[in-house]
């Protein structure tokens, strides 16, 4: 049996859903405020920190609160990127059932990109500062979820100590 205040997220979600137009099948995946010019901004991005305010925009464009998975991507987890991939899609779609999720996967390509040709060059902490930590500082962004094996990520212990940092509810998925 559900309880009051699962009751009361489930209406105040499916209030948000109604209040903006959207089919639940497009809020599923948490795509919907990624629009077509910020892919566009995404594929031109010469630096952390243009994707970063690609980043910005959409959440400023959504819902609040918002909520997001942090998880393993390029270390950890499964050691192998299109699986930490796939593992992040499933848990963001399973949180975005009752809550807006900020989906950053839209980002990875760039990042990627962005990251090689960068080469030797590459310091990990210059993405996380540029990109996530703005973000991050957002009061509308309230949660973070953690996924299974987020330990086992530099990126994700930073992305939990800058949660507790800045004192956003922390969720650890099974």
């Amino acid at each position: 049996m559900a309880t009051h205040l699962e009751i009361c997220k489930r209406k105040l979600f499916l209030k948000t859903i109604l209040k903006y137009g959207l089919r639940i099948s497009e809020w599923m995946d948490g795509l919907i405020f990624w629009k077509e010019r910020h892919k566009r901004l995404l594929e031109k991005a010469k630096s952390f920190s243009d994707v970063g305010r690609v980043a910005f925009a959409v959440q400023r464009s959504m819902p609040a609160p918002i909520s997001q998975v942090c998880g393993p991507i390029s270390t950890g987890g499964y050691n192998i990127i299109a699986r930490n991939m796939e593992m992040l899609r499933e848990a963001i779609a399973h949180v975005a059932r009752s809550e807006v999720v900020f989906n950053q996967l839209p980002m990875e390509q760039s990042m990627f990109r962005i990251r090689a040709q960068l080469g030797e060059s590459y310091n990990p902490f210059e993405l996380l500062n540029e990109v996530y930590l703005p973000m991050f500082e957002q009061p509308k962004l309230r949660r973070l979820y953690f996924v299974k094996g987020w330990r086992s990520s530099q990126g994700s212990r930073w992305e939990h100590e800058q949660a507790l940092r800045l004192g956003k509810d922390i969720i650890y998925l099974p």
